[in-house]
Parts: structure tokens; sequence; C-alpha cells
């Protein structure tokens, strides 16, 4: 009975907060998504208004090291559809790192027509899979039983900002485009 009367007293206790102090962080929460991000996409859509794909480069040294596996970035995608920005796991390989950053700074996605949104670029994610068997790259497929967050239609804002604000950027190549 004592944790009936816990729950029942904390509940209360977030209703009156929501009530009291409810509007604060939703003006809040706009205020952040008005300065920085015109919204975020899940990677299907990010996939097909893309008109431009460039796939990365399996580097030889990757190769030789055995390193595989999938590999998630992030990108910040401007109004005319230009990549802003490339963002990954801090710990990823850094041949990886290159490979991607060479690669996805040339993707060109459609460009968007939403007047509202002041120039602020889109958030969204581009997953590889870099395969040692077949010494190539591919765009992540999810199987059936891949855990939501690994499927392309999966679309988390908040944790993709969170990610954002921690994961290393990454550059291409002085000798690249």
């Amino acid at each position: 009975m004592r944790t009936v009367t816990r729950l029942s007293l904390h509940a209360v206790f977030n209703i009156v907060i929501v009530v009291a102090f409810g509007l604060a962080p939703v003006v809040i929460l706009s205020q952040v998504q008005k300065d920085e991000w015109a919204g975020g996409w899940p990677e299907s859509l990010a996939r097909k208004a893309a008109i431009q794909k460039i796939m990365p480069i399996y580097p030889e040294e990757a190769l030789n090291r055995r390193i595989s596996g999938r590999v998630e970035v992030k990108i910040a995608i401007g109004e005319e559809g230009e990549v802003l920005k490339i963002k990954v796991r801090p710990r990823t390989d850094p041949s990886l790192k290159e490979a991607l950053a060479n690669a996805v700074s040339q993707w060109k996605f459609k460009p968007r027509d939403d007047q509202d949104l002041e120039g602020r670029p889109l958030l969204t994610r581009l997953t590889f899979n870099f395969m040692l068997a077949e010494g190539r790259v591919e765009l992540y497929r999810s199987g059936p039983t891949s855990p939501d967050p690994h499927h392309t239609g999966y679309h988390n804002f908040g944790k993709d900002r969170r990610e954002w604000e921690v994961w290393e950027e990454i550059k291409p190549s002085p000798a690249s485009p």
C-alpha cells in the first residue's frame, strides 16, 4: 500500500510541476530548435532526397587491418541540399573517417522549399556497411529483426541532437573535392 501512495504522490507532484511550469520547457525547446535546426529527417527520407550519392572507398589500410562494420554519420543539410557538416562517433577508425568525409561531403540533396526555416539546416544520418569479405562499402540495409534505431525509417531527433553535440566533426582531405 505504501508504494501506491508514493507513486500517487509522485504523479501528483509531476502534474503540479507540468501545470505550473509547463510552458517554460516548451518555449525553451522551441527556442533551441529555432536557433540551430530546421528539423530532422529519418535516414530513409534523406536517401530518397539524395540526388548525388558518392560511396566511400574502402581504405586499403582498413582492409589490411581487417576493420569492418556498420558506421553511422550525422550530417547537416543546407537549404540548397549541400552537406554543411559531417560528424561521426569519436572512436571511429581514422581511415574510415577520412573515407566517409571524402565521400559524404559530395552528396547532394534536393533543395528544400520550406521558406519559414530561415536558413537553418536539417539533421539526418547515413549508415554505411564496410564489408570486409567483399572489400566494398554499401549503404546499410536493416533486416526485419534489427532493433528499431537501426531501421532507416526510424528517427529520434532528440537523440540525434544529443549525439551531434558530442560526436567528432570530420572534414574531407584537401586533395578531395
